[in-house]
């Protein structure tokens, strides 16, 4: 307004000598105010804001589509930033279009309250609708849920099928739930000889606590017939991922030269890093030693 008022004023205050200039006042001043205007406009096609794109959902993307910008959200990579809200509106785009990995994603979001109110309940609707569509992670933590009684009534035998069914896809976590469930005979008869074999298939994949499970059923002789070599096997493949309970176990092989040849140099050095990741029955064996010089 100020380019406005200014130019208005300059036309009014203007000395007229003719009459003929007096009597074309009116289209001066038209003049005046087209220049005004013009003069106006220019600013503000200077000030003019710089298109910004805004990443907003196009009707031709497909739910896949938006499930996998979801993905980027929750990850932050392929240039997306880590962003949990922007994860459940995307997540929720495609899952409304029953996307089962978008149905999946804002089940785990709901559970651990990423970008929206933490909501039991609402986890295991989303859940629930991932594993109809058979989705193998949406089916391990429905088991979870079932387990726990996580936003659903506690129900042993439904969490040992839907870890069943979780397993019967390759799920690792599924097939190491379903050993558990096995070995200690929750929601199923047990059975060490079903756990020790569900153990293996998870062990097989590189599932460190699996790989340690199996070393136990192989040092017990539960499910499979008692091998001190075999145990220790598997608790080195568990330890050389740093897994806590696999190295107090394999500490115990180098103590006692079961399945290993003895050495209690490398016993205490495993001790020392169990006990360091937090196992007191590592640290209360380390006390027993010192305490014995």
């Amino acid at each position: 307004m100020f380019y406005v008022g200014f130019t208005i004023f300059a036309a009014e205050n203007l000395t007229l000598s003719t009459p003929t200039a007096m009597k074309n006042t009116s289209t001066l001043r038209c003049l005046a105010l087209a220049a005004a205007l013009a003069t106006f406009a220019a600013p503000m096609a200077i000030a003019a804001p710089r298109a910004i794109e805004i990443q907003a959902p196009a009707d031709n993307q497909t739910p896949a589509e938006q499930a996998a910008i979801a993905e980027d959200y929750y990850y932050g990579r392929n240039g997306r930033p880590q962003d949990y809200a922007e994860c459940v509106r995307w997540a929720t785009l495609a899952a409304n279009r029953k996307n089962a990995q978008a149905q999946y994603r804002l089940g785990v979001c709901y559970y651990k309250g990423q970008g929206v109110t933490q909501d039991n309940g609402a986890a295991a609707a989303w859940l629930e609708k991932a594993a109809a569509q058979k989705h193998d992670e949406a089916l391990n933590l429905l088991g979870l849920f079932y387990e726990n009684g996580y936003g659903v009534k506690q129900n042993l035998k439904k969490a040992a099928s839907y870890y069943k069914k979780a397993a019967k896809k390759g799920n690792t976590l599924g097939q190491y739930n379903l050993a558990n469930c096995y070995y200690t005979g929750r929601g199923v008869k047990r059975d060490y000889g079903q756990a020790a074999s569900w153990f293996r298939k998870a062990a097989e994949q590189g599932f460190a606590r699996a790989q340690c499970s199996l070393g136990n059923c192989y040092e017990q002789g539960r499910g499979v017939p008692q091998s001190d070599n075999e145990a220790a096997l598997w608790y080195k493949k568990s330890a050389e991922q740093n897994y806590a309970r696999a190295l107090y176990y394999l500490a115990r092989c180098y103590e006692q030269g079961r399945g290993v040849e003895q050495s209690q140099d490398k016993a205490l050095e495993l001790y020392r890093r169990a006990a360091a990741a937090g196992v007191k029955e590592a640290q209360d064996r380390l006390n027993e030693l010192s305490a014995a010089g």
